[in-house]
């Protein structure tokens, strides 16, 4: 019984591919865009214009940070 469970679950993930498979390849001989493609540039556009405006209003590292300091070796 156990092994009619693991393959059935088996089958639907088999089908499940296919038919993922299937709608990219209709998708793309039709011409219709990759909604997921969309999205992400869409967010990362809207990223990039968030830091540049941040970027120009202040600075990443303030003035104090980053100075130099003599190195002496203790023994």
């Amino acid at each position: 019984m156990r092994a009619l469970g693991c393959l059935s679950i088996l089958i639907f993930g088999i089908v499940l591919l296919i038919y993922s498979a299937l709608r990219n390849i209709y998708d793309a001989a039709f011409g219709k865009p990759n909604r997921s493609r969309k999205a992400d540039s869409d967010s990362s556009s809207n990223r990039r214009q968030q830091s540049s405006s941040a970027k120009s209003s202040s600075p990443v590292f303030p003035d104090g940070e980053g100075e130099y300091v003599d190195y002496e070796e203790v023994k």
